[in-house]
């Protein structure tokens, strides 16, 4: 692998769980029928109707991979690929796309395959029987040599015309063009060309470029996204309504009947009706599948009309809706799911949606477990089968879902890691592990049992797929890790106590020559690798890939849980097979770990959590403030869980500079330790955790007024991002830090938490999709994927160009201006060090600004950024962490990571190399 998850380490606390949720869709409508959107087009797209499946790399490569019978895969031949060994990773070709050329976004369809480029015009290749390659003919391309690269045109679109979105349907394809308008090409029995007539286009001469009809919308009307189906086409227009045209057997159309619509004269424009949504509901994102259509709505509900045979409505019966009048609008329930939606992808008897904790849902057909359940049973057809009783897709311990493309009996989703993982039927070598049925996996589907799911390692397309995410570390320690794909770490920054893992005390990025490819790697041991990284004010933890936790840097509490109080890798012989495991009990591993100031937190595979290290405000929550791990008998069997509560065990934690919090499997938070500012949340200043009888039962649950989904343990304050989007803090607010636009303390008295905590004022109707913060400022990454944070404004890090506080006078939230972070920058994720903020884009590159005065900011000096004019946006370069190799990236970006998360005590950015 080779994406790098990065973690920033500051010096106070260490950050905390950390959801991590699509990136906005917004008007971006790169949503093919068969394929899902991450952030700004089809990244993942797996075919309807034939079992393959595409990916585009982090510098914009293509490789499919599966069925290939019609050179669909853009090889120049009709091998399948995947079904075999050694048919994937750097053995698995890229499709040509011409000289310089790469792509923005995928579509397939049934037998071909279409991308849009980087330039802005479109290539498709494949199966072309009925012109759905838009190339004047119906000669297949792709199934013989020379005929990729710059040997295949370009689909005609109209002189000066260029595309901003594609959708690829059974036999045809449409896009939405520069000025918003839309054409389509290819297989025209049903009207699904939306041109008044049933002739196909794109199958003979002159059809295309000019002679191509735009499809008529409605009178000033444009189109901002767009899907298409097995014979039928919806978009959503400039004004969130929704047009369908096409076959309409089943009510996909959502009009309420069941006639055909473009396939004759004056059905298209204003004759067309909108979908009716609802009183005052508009759409943001369409998908339409085989016979049924999906929409996101603009509350984040999720809506599905047409056929419902197999349950693929998520309405709990088999009824057919939208084919009769009073079936729409309001009379049209919402599908019922446990959190709201970002995004919304339906397929051919399958429907999937990313929930905003980042969780992944699918339900409909399941025959061969594509709804990746650990069983072959149907969901959303029978009643009390959907909301809190449909189960999460089985992606992996702390995996979150950012794509997902569910295909033919099939579905594969791109993860948080940028990693890409398939599951369903592998009759074709679709899932793309070297096998197919009657092979390795013999005549069992992977997903129909438990196991093959929670063991289901990630699709090897290639070495320079790249891409990252970042976890935050801890307030003022001003250094930095790294995690690639392959679970290689990197480190740089501070350096003083042999926290970069190097076997030296020298900081490293603070000057020229310093990273990339000189930036050694943390020595993990023989043959071993992470799968995650913590950092704290001044030591790093990492949990292996056999689930094994090894710590390094300052040990002067025992934080490192080695038994003794001496500092691990400051000098040479440390690291590697010579640095111990944390003892954490017999047969315990670990799934998740958080690093405070000078202790560390870790969850372990049995859903409990044990900490270690200071303890002297109970952060430890063992109801005494006796350290632990400064001697061997402290740790393993002897180092009691801490006490949750009778039967209660944690799905998140969160390591603050003097604190704790984990959030419990009943969806509900407690938090003990140091409370000296309300940072508990239980309406006083009373610490928890350090004497007998305050934890367990007795410890109260922070009442938020709502579900939290990940949690900030900060210095003396905590931030939770809530199910509905909502961001509230509480604790120490003498900077503005709480968001509330005062500096009034918050948490440290009755009446204080619950409905009467005011959640952030982040912007009229935004909210947010992750958090950070680091008891000094906060950060959050909004709906509409932008960036904001408050608080301490020194050093710039805030990101203003200026250092004044933002957050604690009167009326500066609502006028908070997102960062600019630069043309075409994104950000997936936030990660808080000391002084330091470092973002990740959602193409996996990472940026990084504030106090850089011991190289934090990895730019290979130490000068500060964002307290001036003129050093953002553009201006601010990327993170280089030099060259590697590495498999099983799904998306990425060389040199950069694809999420970033921090706290006051360290932060954590996963970068990608290429």
């Amino acid at each position: 692998m080779n994406r790098w998850r990065v973690f920033l380490a500051a010096a106070i606390l260490t950050s905390a769980s950390f959801a991590m949720t699509p990136a906005s869709l917004g008007n971006a409508g790169n949503i093919g029928a068969f394929g899902s959107v991450a952030s700004n087009g089809n990244l993942i797209a797996a075919s309807p109707s034939l079992r393959f499946a595409c990916a585009i790399s982090a510098d914009g490569r293509v490789k499919c991979w599966g069925s290939n019978t019609f050179g669909q895969l853009g090889l120049g031949d009709t091998t399948t690929r995947g079904d075999g060994a050694n048919e994937m990773g750097d053995n698995l070709p890229a499709v040509n796309l011409g000289a310089g050329r790469t792509a923005t976004a995928i579509s397939i369809g049934t037998g071909f395959t279409c991308a849009l480029l980087d330039n802005s015009l479109v290539k498709c290749w494949g199966l072309n029987n009925r012109g759905s390659l838009g190339l004047g003919d119906t000669t297949t391309r792709g199934d013989g040599a020379n005929e990729m690269g710059d040997n295949l045109p370009a689909v005609n679109l109209g002189a000066g015309r260029t595309a901003t979105a594609i959708a690829v349907g059974y036999n045809h394809g449409c896009a939405i063009l520069d000025q918003g308008s839309v054409k389509c090409w290819g297989d025209n029995t049903l009207g699904q060309l939306g041109l008044g007539d049933t002739n196909w286009r794109g199958d003979g001469a002159n059809e295309m470029g000019d002679n191509l009809p735009a499809v008529n919308l409605g009178v000033g009307r444009t189109a901002v996204a767009i899907s298409a189906g097995a014979a039928h086409t919806c978009a959503v227009l400039d004004n969130g309504a929704v047009k369908c045209w096409g076959f309409n057997s089943s009510g996909q159309l959502g009009i309420g009947d069941t006639t055909t619509r473009g396939d004759g004269v004056n059905e298209m424009g204003d004759n067309l009706p909108a979908v009716n949504l609802g009183a005052g509901r508009t759409a943001t994102m369409v998908s339409a599948g085989a016979n049924h259509t999906c929409a996101l709505l603009d509350n984040s509900s999720v809506k599905c009309w047409g056929r419902g045979a197999e349950g693929q409505l998520g309405l709990g019966d088999t009824s057919v809706r939208g084919d009769g009048p009073n079936e729409m609008g309001d009379a049209l329930p919402a599908v019922s799911l446990d959190s709201t939606a970002v995004s919304v992808s339906a397929s051919d008897t399958t429907t999937c949606a990313i929930l905003q904790t980042g969780s992944l849902k699918c339900w409909g057909a399941n025959g061969f477990g594509q709804l990746g359940l650990g069983d072959t049973s149907t969901r959303g057809d029978g009643a009390n089968e959907m909301g809190n009783n449909l189960p999460n897709v089985i992606l992996g311990p702390g995996r979150t879902a950012v794509g997902v493309a569910p295909g033919f009996e099939f579905t594969c989703a791109l993860l948080d890691d940028r990693s890409l993982k398939c599951w369903g039927r592998n009759g074709l070598g679709e899932l793309g592990n070297g096998a197919s049925e009657g092979g390795i996996i013999g005549d069992h589907a992977i997903g129909d049992s438990g196991f093959e799911m929670a063991s289901l390692i990630p699709v090897d397309i290639t070495s320079t797929f790249n891409a990252a995410r970042v976890i935050p570390g801890h307030a003022n320690s001003d250094f930095s890790c790294a995690i690639d794909t392959r679970g290689r770490v990197k480190c740089w920054g501070r350096n003083a106590y042999g926290q970069l893992g190097i076997g030296a005390v020298d900081d490293r990025g603070d000057a020229a020559g310093e990273m990339g490819d000189n930036l050694p790697y943390v020595d993990l041991g023989t043959g071993r690798t992470a799968t995650s990284l913590a950092a704290g004010y001044a030591h790093a933890c990492a949990i292996l890939d056999n689930n094994r936790v090894k710590c390094w840097g300052l040990n002067d509490w025992g934080q490192l849980g080695l038994g003794d109080m001496n500092d691990r890798s400051d000098g040479p012989g440390e690291m590697g097979d010579n640095l111990a495991y944390v003892n954490l009990g017999t047969g315990r591993t670990a799934t998740a770990i958080s690093a405070g100031k000078y202790f560390t937190c870790a969850l372990l595979d049995n859903g409990r959590v044990k900490c270690w290290g200071i303890n002297t405000s109970g952060q430890l929550g063992l109801g005494v403030t006796t350290p632990r791990g400064t001697v061997v008998s402290d740790m393993g069997d002897n180092l009691p869980y801490v006490d949750l509560g009778a039967g209660r065990t944690a799905t998140a934690i969160s390591a603050g500079n003097n604190h704790a919090c984990a959030i419990l499997d009943n969806s509900t938070l407690k938090c003990w330790g140091d409370n000296n500012f309300g940072q508990l949340g239980l309406g006083d200043m009373n610490g928890r955790g350090d004497a007998a009888g305050e934890m367990g039962d007795n410890l109260a649950a922070v009442d938020l007024g709502g579900t939290p989904t990940s949690v900030v343990a900060a210095l003396e304050s905590t931030c939770a991002l809530l199910s509905v989007g909502a961001v509230k803090c509480w604790g120490r607010n003498n900077l503005g830090q709480s968001g509330t636009d005062n500096i009034n303390q918050i948490g440290d008295g009755a009446g204080e938490m619950g409905t009467n905590l005011l959640a952030v004022n982040l912007g009229a109707g935004r909210t947010a999709r992750a958090i950070d913060a680091n008891g000094y400022i906060t950060c959050a990454v909004l709906d509409n994927s932008t960036l904001k944070c408050w608080g301490r404004g020194n050093y710039g890090v805030l990101g203003t160009g200026a250092t004044s506080s933002l957050g604690d006078n009167a009326g500066e939230m609502a006028a908070l201006a997102a960062i600019n972070l630069g043309t075409g920058v994104v950000p997936l994720s936030v990660a808080i060090g000391g002084s330091h903020v470092c973002m990740t884009n959602t193409d996996g590159r990472v940026k990084c600004w504030g106090y850089n005065n011991r190289g934090q900011l990895g730019l290979g000096d130490n000068l500060s950024r964002g307290d001036n004019a003129n050093e953002m946006g553009d201006n601010l370069p990327f993170v280089s962490l030099g060259s590697t190799t590495g498999v099983r990236t799904a998306i990425g970006r060389p040199n950069a990571p694809t999420s970033v998360q921090a706290t006051p005590s360290s932060t954590t950015v996963t970068l990608s190399w290429t």
